[in-house]
């Protein structure tokens, strides 16, 4: 699962969609319920909301939330992908609560190119 998860990251960095897709989904079947797949869930968002699939993005972070709710990767995604969608109030507070969790996730999104 990580094996995957980590090439998904590396074709996501080469702008390599389809396989980033194909190796994140890789992961998620391997341990679909698992805390790890949660970061896979995340992972798999942030490519969609790259690609502006925000319906899709906002669907997995939902899902990697529920494998562990206090994943401030995924709720600043989440939060970016409901700002982007029209939601700045559910998006607002996704960021402000994963800011309290982790104080630079901020700025970790910035480094790969991810703002608000």
């Amino acid at each position: 699962m990580l094996a995957y998860n980590a090439r998904g990251a590396a074709y996501d960095d080469n702008k390599q969609l389809d396989l980033a897709l194909a190796d994140y989904n890789e992961a998620i079947r391997l341990t679909p319920d698992s805390t790890l797949a949660a970061y896979a869930w995340a992972n798999r968002a942030l490519v969609e909301v790259r690609h502006s699939l925000l319906k899709q993005a906002l669907s997995d972070y939902d899902e990697a939330l529920k494998k562990d709710s206090q994943n401030g990767w995924a709720l600043y995604g989440r939060g970016i992908a409901r700002r982007r969608a029209g939601g700045k109030a559910g998006g607002d507070a996704d960021l402000a609560a994963a800011n309290k969790l982790d104080p630079g996730i901020a700025q970790s999104y910035a480094g790969i190119g991810i703002r608000p």
